[in-house]
């Protein structure tokens, strides 16, 4: 039929020949031509779009549309995928000079079949018949150019896991794989392979597990050291944990170390030991100094003491200089007053033989000119320090603030000091007192610019029965048993104190006021205090008493009896064979209904003529050199102390001892029986609450 349908069409291209062919005749000759080469409705393979098209003696040009160039290209070539896809062709056919476009229909691209897919993943991808490692099992793969998401399944995962772990036992055993595959829309289940396992080889599994450990020869950082390989066990331990640790972690030294960590691989009851040798490297000088010098940062303008550090990690120290240092010191200690000053710190670094130089240069703030700026954390204010222009009733007698003659009251009211921010204070005065002649300590403090009324610590003379008023509040602060605290967890800037002393009559001798201390709590304080040149060994002869021996009271004048040793150590002596059982009611708070104010305590040795305060320390070594150089000291305690666990508790420090790297405390303390007794320094560090009765 064709043929004779080109014999027609040869035909009246002769008769034509050099005539235009009219559009009826032109239309029933592309009818015949499209015909001939009628397209496929679908198809795998390549489509053959020819270019030209002979005629008798006349060949037409031919050329190919497609809808979608992606399924079929313009010259017949067929991109095939994971679903089926289908475009319409179109013919454009050159006749005298005219082109025509005529449809040719639509032509369907068929999918990838399961076994197409299955054969394409044979070839990109193939694992061991007989599985002696782990398997490693793709999740995406690149499939006739496309990226396939995988996903696999052991028909036993006991033999091989469907993460590719393998499984041995004792007799041979096989899995089958399959695998899931995801590209687009289609997805699709193919059997893969059959793989094997052999009988166990615990020698081999292990040795396998090994050649998988890979440690560097030195390092710097910390290693990362498996504990699992397979199915294998590994437990690592280092012969110098303090440099790397049996985890791996690296830890400063002072020089490169030769570490060996050992590995302990087991498997199915057999253990393999094997050590690797690792160059732990220390820092760098150059890297220890860039180090120290990131720990250091201030603000522009300073209102508080600077932590200006001499002792930095990996053993890097500096020295500071500062060009005003009546303005800061050297040490950090700031003084301001009503001008600004520039201040240059200049830090020298040093480790090894490098040295590091560094300059900073702080604005102090200005306070105004009718407070007195007070930098450090304990203010002692003595008989030469009260301004005789402050005295309301008072003189200097003998070195000692009294009442005026005939006085019966008299005052003296502090100047304003501006302190670092501190959210406690304890105040505390040392002055000879009777039932009849007293002494008053008040204190203010200001908050945010505002300033809170006088807290007092009561009327107090030794021989009354002495009561602070509780509780007392000033609204920005609040006063309880010998604390005042600030409110709302804020902070003061200043403080300003009144004392008061009475008389019952002007034939009454005037109580004898030495000093008045104030203590400060300062968050983020730090207080240095150079330790180099003190004794390894201070042992006080201080006496020794046991609380509890005094009767019904006894468990609870641990502060009483700690402040009576060092009334006896000072050389008083007392009527009562049990000399703390008559201190007691002489130093108790009748208003707290306590005997273990602090305050009062203080307040009662002063009584006796001593110079006494409470003072807040700030470190071990600002308490070592008191011991050193100014004798023992009552130390408030709370925690476990090795011996009992208590939530409050005075003992007396009476010396320590150095031995090799270790320190002992030596304290009398009056609820262990024998009193004396040596304390670790790291344990008395967890109990201390670092606040001390000072008896000069």
């Amino acid at each position: 039929m064709k043929k004779n349908l080109l014999f027609l069409f040869l035909t009246w291209l002769l008769v034509l020949a050099g005539c235009q062919t009219p559009a009826s005749s032109r239309e029933d000759l592309i009818m015949l031509l499209t015909e001939d080469l009628a397209l496929p409705d679908e198809t795998a393979a390549d489509l053959y779009f020819p270019t030209e098209y002979a005629l008798n003696h006349e060949v037409l040009e031919l050329s190919w549309l497609s809808d979608d160039e992606t399924t079929i290209a313009p010259d017949g070539t067929v991109n095939r995928g994971f679903v089926q896809k289908s475009t319409s062709i179109h013919v454009v056919i050159v006749i005298n000079g005219e082109t025509i476009t005529k449809p040719m229909g639509e032509v369907a691209v068929t999918a990838w079949t399961d076994e197409e897919i299955a054969a394409e993943l044979a070839s990109e991808l193939s694992f061991p018949l007989i599985a002696t490692q782990p398997l490693t099992f793709p999740d995406t793969l690149l499939l006739f150019g496309e990226t396939a998401e995988l996903s696999w399944f052991s028909s036993d995962p006991s033999v091989i896991g469907n993460d590719g772990a393998i499984h041995p036992k004792d007799i041979s055993q096989s899995t089958d794989l399959t695998v899931a595959i995801t590209v687009g829309e289609r997805s699709i289940l193919l059997p893969f392979m059959t793989i094997f396992v052999n009988p166990l080889n615990k020698q081999a599994i292990i040795d396998a597990a090994i050649a998988e450990i890979s440690l560097p020869d030195s390092t710097d950082s910390d290693l990362d050291l498996p504990t699992k390989i397979g199915d294998v066990i590994v437990q690592w331990s280092s012969d110098q944990p303090n440099i790397l640790s049996d985890d791996g972690e690296w830890s400063y030294s002072e020089t490169d170390a030769l570490v060996t960590m050992t590995a302990i691989f087991a498997f199915q009851g057999l253990i393999v030991e094997r050590d690797f040798p690792i160059t732990v490297l220390t820092y760098t000088n150059a890297e220890r100094l860039q180090a120290a010098l990131s720990q250091i940062a201030f603000e522009e303008t300073v209102g508080e003491n600077l932590n200006l550090q001499t002792m930095f990690d990996y053993g890097v120290t500096g020295v500071w200089i500062s060009d005003l240092p009546e303005v800061i010191s050297n040490t950090g200690t700031v003084w301001l007053d009503d001008v600004a000053h520039a201040v240059t710190l200049s830090l020298t670094l040093k480790s090894g033989d490098d040295i590091l130089e560094q300059e900073y240069t702080v604005v102090t703030k200005t306070i105004s000119g009718d407070e007195t700026y007070f930098p450090t954390h304990m203010l002692v204010y003595r008989t030469s320090d009260f301004k005789s222009e402050g005295f309301d009733n008072l003189i200097v007698s003998n070195g000692k603030i009294v009442l005026a003659p005939d006085a019966l009251l008299g005052s003296y009211q502090s100047e304003a000091f501006r302190t670092n921010p501190f959210t406690k204070l304890v105040g505390s005065w040392a002055a000879t007192s009777s039932a009849d002649a007293t002494c008053e300590l008040k204190i203010r403090v200001r908050v945010n610019g505002v300033w809170s009324s006088y807290l007092s610590y009561g009327i107090w003379g030794l021989g009354r029965q002495n009561a602070m008023t509780v509780p007392q509040s000033a609204g920005i602060a609040s006063m309880s048993e010998d604390e005042l605290t600030i409110a709302n967890s804020q902070t003061a800037d200043a403080f300003q104190f009144l004392i008061t002393l009475r008389r019952d009559s002007a034939l009454s001798l005037s109580p004898k006021l030495t000093l008045v201390g104030i203590s400060l709590l300062i968050p983020g304080y730090v207080y240095p205090v150079d330790t180099a040149l003190l004794p390894d060994f201070v042992d006080w002869n201080v006496p020794e008493l046991y609380q509890h021996d005094v009767p019904t009271i006894g468990g609870s004048i641990c502060s009483i009896t700690s402040s009576t040793m060092l009334l006896l150590f000072k050389g008083h002596s007392f009527a009562d064979s049990l000399p703390h059982r008559e201190v007691a009611p002489l130093f108790y708070d009748y208003g707290n209904k306590i005997y273990g104010n602090w305050v009062y305590n203080i307040v009662g040795m002063g009584a006796y003529g001593e110079s006494s305060y409470v003072k807040r320390i700030y470190s071990w070594d600002e308490l070592k050199h008191h011991l050193a150089i100014v004798g023992p000291v009552a130390v408030s305690i709370k925690g476990n102390t090795g011996l009992y666990t208590t939530s409050g508790h005075l003992i007396v420090v009476r010396g320590y001892e150095v031995i090799g790297n270790q320190t002992w405390v030596i304290c009398n303390d009056p609820n262990v029986a024998s009193v004396y007794y040596k304390y670790d320094l790291q344990v008395f560090l967890g109990f201390t609450r670092n606040v001390i009765y000072v008896l000069e």
